[in-house]
This record gives C-alpha cells, structure tokens and sequence, in this order.
C-alpha cells in the first residue's frame, strides 16, 4: 500500500554549499539536501538529494515539492509534483536537478530579486509518496 508521508526539511543553502562530495543522510527517512537554486529565463531549478537513511532500500515513486523564500512561506517560489520511480539504496543518496517550468513558478527572478531574500537561503518542502 502506498502511503503519503508529509516531510519537512529547512536547511539553509548557505550551510549546504559545496557539500556534494558529503551528504548528510538522516537515520530512518527518507530526506533530502538541496543547493544551488537559480533562475534560468522563466524557469526555475535547483538540485536536489534525495537520501535514503533506512536499513533497506526504498523504492520513491513520486515527490512533489514547494519553494519558499523562508521558513515564514512570505514568497511562494515554485511547486510542482515529480514522477522519481527510482530505488534509493539503503544509506545512500540520488541526484537530482529539478527544473520548475514557467506555469510552476509563482515568484519571478525579477520580483524576487526586488524583494530581501536571497536564492541562498529558500526553504524546501517536501511530501513523498514511495
């Protein structure tokens, strides 16, 4: 049986920087670490792991994801749903680099760049379905 497991993870992207090489995978969940968040014309991407912190291999079926400019949810970046149908080995991790089309972008970089936030420090929010 599926089941819809709602996760929320805030890290600040300043802390994650450079931290490809050493991913922090969280005991028993399904989580994720994310960096590098940017605009592209009307799109917007950012990178995200999706870890696996369990004894077995967990099998994500589908995950959708919503950006905040800050824990406070002032500014609705982006949300989309995403089809993953990957197995994720047990404490082990998978790359992804999300790509939020223009219908999925609710703040463009022009009206967040005139805002006090920064790409370095958006909240994500996660909910999984395996």
């Amino acid at each position: 049986m599926k089941k819809l497991l709602l996760l929320v993870l805030t890290f600040s992207l300043t802390f994650l920087t450079g931290c490809t090489q050493d991913i922090y995978i969280e005991p028993n969940a399904i989580s994720i670490v994310y960096e590098n968040a940017r605009y592209e014309g009307d799109n917007f991407i950012i990178d995200v792991y999706i870890t696996n912190g369990y004894d077995s291999d967990r099998y994500v079926e589908y995950m959708e994801f919503d950006i905040y400019s800050d824990e406070e949810k002032d500014l609705y970046i982006a949300g989309a749903g995403f089809d993953i149908l990957t197995t994720i080995p047990s404490f082990d991790y998978i790359m992804v680099e999300l790509e939020f089309e223009k219908e999925f972008v609710f703040t463009n970089e022009s009206a967040f760049k005139q805002s006090n936030y920064k790409l370095d420090n958006v909240v994500l929010y996660f909910y999984i379905e395996e």
